[in-house]
């Protein structure tokens, strides 16, 4: 009983959701305060890095979406961990456990999940990025 309301409520606000734009758009919105310390820097770091740090967002929004939807409650803290263990400097670490806030401050009732994304650097040093809206399936199910 519990999972067919929740189905139903989870897909009506995924409909909901299809009107926000681009989950790509959104994941840039987020990601924006991680991405610009790296972006305004003097000089433009390697696309790896880039990619690592689209990865860590991606990564939290995930992370905070399940945890919103109450399907893996100890995630957060083992992001927060790996957060802690990775080679980066102190201010981007902090910027990395503000995108936890962030995603339930500024995108509370987005739920759909980032799967696949692509980024690269068109001529002019712009990032460009594709992204994949996933759902959880088990929500998905009619009953």
């Amino acid at each position: 009983m519990t999972l067919m309301v929740e189905s139903t409520w989870y897909r009506e606000k995924l409909r909901q959701q299809r009107g926000q734009g681009k989950i790509s758009e959104r994941l840039m919105e987020y990601a924006d305060p991680l991405l610009r310390r790296l972006l305004n820097a003097p000089t433009l770091p390697p696309e790896s890095t880039l990619r690592s740090m689209l990865m860590i967002a991606v990564t939290l929004w995930n992370a905070e979406v399940l945890d919103q939807l109450g399907r893996d409650t100890g995630i957060l803290v083992d992001v927060r961990a790996k957060i802690r263990g990775m080679p980066m400097t102190p201010d981007l670490r902090a910027v990395a456990e503000e995108m936890l806030e962030r995603k339930r401050k500024h995108f509370p009732d987005d739920l759909r999940l980032i799967g696949d994304f692509d980024m690269s650097l068109d001529a002019s040093g712009g990032l460009r990025v594709r992204a994949e809206a996933r759902a959880l399936p088990e929500l998905m199910k009619a009953h």
